[in-house]
Order: structure tokens, then C-alpha cells, then sequence
């Protein structure tokens, strides 16, 4: 079967099982569930080191499969004017390639949800960093509100931009 090129699927539900469900709504088998998507066809997969364990569980599937994945991870925890921000971006990146078994990642993006963090010079000297490294192939942002999405637009760092449907 050809790879569902256009498909990226979302991990949160893998990683955090109650995670947009009812309490009383069934388990998964999440393992199986991740392989019935490989065998779909869909290579793209979208995470977070706060969906859980996630990452590990990608990392745990890809390592039985010999297809190539384009996996978009965020990172988050930052704090504005922390030069500190420059090291975590990168530890946060390097430690997800290391957890899913992958060479690089498609998509890093920023998912704070603060146009303090997506602005800061030390975060940007994070993100710097993962492309020059050849850690990533994409940087982006997540975002909430129409000044997030105006920086970003004016900002060249960050080719892809993820936009929750209340900015429009």
C-alpha cells in the first residue's frame, strides 16, 4: 500500500489514554493500534514529550519496522529571558530523536503559548542550533492568538506554524 503522504497522525491519545474520551470509554491496545496505522500506510505522526509515554511507544514500534517516519515533536517548559532556553531547546530535542530511534525530526515546533517565548532571542539560539546540527528539517510554532501568528509571519526562523481555529 502507498504512504498516506497527507495524513499526519496525533499521538496524544497514545501516550495519554483518557486524553479527549470519557472516562468510561474503552482501552486500546495502543502497540496494535500504532501497527494497524503503519500497515494503513500513514508515516507522518505528530507528538510530545507531554503526551505521556508516547514518544517511547513510537520509538518502541519504528524499532520493529524498517520504514522510514516524519515525526513533528514540541517543545515546552521554557521561560522568557532564560538563557538557559538555548540548552533546554536543544536537551529537549536531542533526548525525543534518542526516545523514538529516529535520525532526525520533520517538525520542532515551540508550543508554549506565549509570544514571549516564541520572540525570545535564547530560544531562538535553541532553534538555531537544531538546524545547523541537522536535528530537525522544520521549525514551528504553535499557536493561540492573532499576536503569535502576526510575530511569527514576520518572523524567518519558523516555516510552519500550527494555528488554533479561534485565531480565524
Amino acid at each position: 500500500q502507498q504512504p498516506l503522504d497527507s495524513i499526519i497522525y496525533g499521538t496524544a491519545r497514545i501516550g495519554m489514554v483518557d486524553y479527549g474520551y470519557p472516562k468510561k470509554s474503552h482501552r486500546v491496545n495502543r502497540e496494535k493500534l500504532l501497527e494497524d496505522i503503519f500497515e494503513l500506510g500513514i508515516r507522518k505522526f505528530d507528538t510530545s514529550p507531554r503526551y505521556g509515554d508516547a514518544e517511547k511507544l513510537l520509538g518502541e514500534v519504528f524499532s520493529r519496522s524498517n520504514v522510514s517516519v516524519a515525526v513533528n515533536t514540541k517543545i515546552d517548559a521554557l521561560n522568557p529571558g532564560d538563557p538557559k532556553s538555548k540548552n533546554l531547546v536543544v536537551d529537549s530535542v536531542v533526548r525525543s530523536i534518542d526516545i523514538l530511534g529516529i535520525e532526525r525530526l520533520d517538525t520542532v515546533y515551540l508550543h508554549q503559548n506565549s509570544l514571549s517565548i516564541i520572540s525570545d532571542g535564547y530560544v531562538h539560539e535553541g532553534l538555531n542550533i537544531i538546524i545547523e546540527k541537522n536535528l530537525a528539517v522544520h521549525l514551528g510554532a504553535s499557536l493561540y492568538y492573532s499576536n503569535e501568528l502576526s510575530f511569527a509571519l514576520s518572523c524567518s526562523l519558523f516555516d510552519t506554524l500550527q494555528i488554533a481555529c479561534n485565531i480565524f
